[in-house]
């Protein structure tokens, strides 16, 4: 069994480039620890750890601990990092862990030199409170849980179905980079979840499902590609609800967000079965070219507000504007993923290929999102000025979750617990119900 951690571009520049520069580094050093702990290569575990660490952890108790670990949940599924702080001279990684049975949370802490000095594990509370939006009535919809996917890619997932004779225009959510769940579910928020309850509330079923990357981790290699970690499975969902008599056939609606919205026309390209595509935070720029620009932001930002500065962040500017000149070598790390990961995005012409649409598109823009900017919105515009049924809307004081805020955009923003803004979910509704006719 081999663990991999699959935190890409979003997940990584709003948790990890927002801490001090320092602790880049050690989250690196983390990952590899996780890793090797999982993995029992108790070598690796010695070399990572401090002396202290090291004298009370022999290879020994390293087999007990995972006995213990596997025993209580089962074999390894997958990973990712939640927060990295650093706290009076210790530096602290946390980890989510899914496994067969349950979920874990890794706890690592290290000092400054990047040695472990200890690591906890302890349960996942999954029955976090989520407070369903006020625009959303659950009388009106039923929740049936199904599968998507082939016997290789098996994805679980969520029907969001109304009640009352269909059948019903659908809506397939695909998520943002990184390894998200079917809610999206962003620390204490869940946007998809969010969309899923207010459409369906007005007549529309939402598909909503766990993305490959979170179900799938231990499968995946290191030269994962825009096939691999979207497009198959969209197919795979348009698939499923082509094949259900509850919903309308000719209303089958693709609604991506970030990298989702990215390749939403490209997923349309290939599935003629879509009748429209809603484009929400999309990046029109190359993904490698987004990332690097929110790097440089969030080194413009004071601390207070999660900006991060050093040798280490210069660093990962050099090597993003490799790639974004496309001379860094496909093998070349950067922020979780390699350079062949964002040289196989920018080969799918995302502008090009919507520019080349024929069906409806709705694009949606987040004006406190630092993420995907004003540009982007206005390159959308741009390539899609030739088509009549293309709708754009800006929404003021909401963030890359559509969520609203206030001040400057910053990483903090995603720690305000939130529900998606109810004039955006009244806007996708009536725009599918117009479309969907």
């Amino acid at each position: 069994m081999k663990c991999k951690v699959l935190w890409l571009m979003f997940t990584l520049v709003v948790l990890s480039v927002a801490v001090q520069a320092q602790t880049l580094a050690h989250i690196e050093r983390a990952d590899s620890f996780l890793s090797a702990v999982l993995n029992n290569q108790y070598s690796t575990v010695e070399q990572l750890s401090h002396e202290r660490l090291a004298k009370q952890l022999d290879s020994t108790k390293l087999v007990q601990i995972l006995e213990q670990i596997y025993g209580a949940y089962g074999e390894f599924s997958s990973q990712w990092m939640v927060s990295a702080e650093k706290q009076k001279g210790f530096i602290e990684v946390i980890y989510n862990t899914h496994f067969k049975n349950d979920s874990c949370s890794f706890r690592i802490v290290m000092d400054e030199e990047g040695k472990v000095m200890g690591f906890w594990v302890n349960p996942v509370h999954k029955k976090l409170s989520f407070n369903p939006p006020p625009y959303a009535d659950q009388s009106k919809f039923d929740e049936v849980q199904v599968t998507i996917g082939d016997e290789n890619w098996p994805l679980p997932g969520t029907l969001s179905l109304p009640k009352g004779k269909g059948p019903h225009p659908v809506v397939i959510l695909i998520h943002g980079s990184g390894p998200h769940d079917r809610d999206e579910t962003v620390k204490k928020n869940k946007p998809f979840r969010d969309i899923a309850f207010g459409l369906a509330t007005q007549g529309i079923a939402v598909l909503r499902y766990d993305k490959r990357t979170y179900v799938h981790a231990d499968k995946l290699s290191g030269g994962i590609t825009a096939r691999e970690e979207v497009l198959d499975d969209v197919a795979a969902a348009v698939a499923f609800v082509h094949q259900s008599e509850e919903v309308d056939q000719n209303a089958i609606f693709l609604l991506g967000h970030s990298l989702g919205g990215m390749l939403a026309p490209v997923a349309a390209k290939e599935n003629e079965e879509v009748a429209g595509i809603i484009m929400l935070a999309a990046p029109a720029h190359g993904f490698a070219e987004t990332a690097l620009r929110q790097i440089r932001y969030l080194k413009s930002l004071p601390d207070s507000l999660g900006g991060s500065s050093g040798p280490s962040v210069d660093a990962m500017i050099q090597t993003g504007e490799k790639i974004v000149e496309g001379t860094a070598d496909k093998s070349t790390a950067f922020l979780g993923a390699n350079a062949g990961y964002y040289y196989n995005l920018d080969e799918q012409q995302h502008l090009e290929t919507a520019r080349s649409l024929t069906i409806p598109i709705f694009i949606g823009h987040a004006e406190n999102d630092y993420q995907v900017v004003d540009e982007d919105y206005e390159l959308w515009k741009e390539a899609l000025a030739s088509n009549d049924d293309a709708k754009f809307k800006s929404y003021e004081g909401l963030f890359h979750l559509f969520i609203p805020s206030t001040g400057i955009p910053s990483p903090s923003d995603y720690e305000i617990e939130g529900n998606v803004s109810n004039t955006l979910i009244s806007d996708l509704a009536e725009w599918i119900h117009k479309h969907g006719k």
